[in-house]
């Protein structure tokens, strides 16, 4: 999926405290950004960032496969918290 795509598949989950963050400074939310040189070709990097740390992070070649991973993500925490 497109970032577009994947904004208004958040909006459907309806996740209330936004533990996914697309812009800004991350800080305690899953996050993607591109990484590596200019010169580089594009990779792509999905993490959870808390406190100015890394963690958890997966590594795609493709913006949209990031995308994909990040709202599966998504889709867990949505579950889990419907359990509780």
């Amino acid at each position: 999926m497109n970032r577009k795509e994947l904004m208004e598949a958040l909006e459907e989950l309806d996740l209330p405290d936004r533990p996914i963050c697309l812009e800004g400074v991350p800080n305690d939310c899953w996050y993607v950004e591109r990484v590596g040189k200019p010169w580089e070709p594009k990779r792509w990097e999905v993490y959870y960032s808390e406190r100015g740390g890394k963690y958890e992070s997966v590594f795609f070649e493709s913006e949209e496969e990031a995308y994909d991973h990040l709202y599966e993500i998504a889709k867990r925490i949505k579950a889990r918290r419907n359990r509780m």
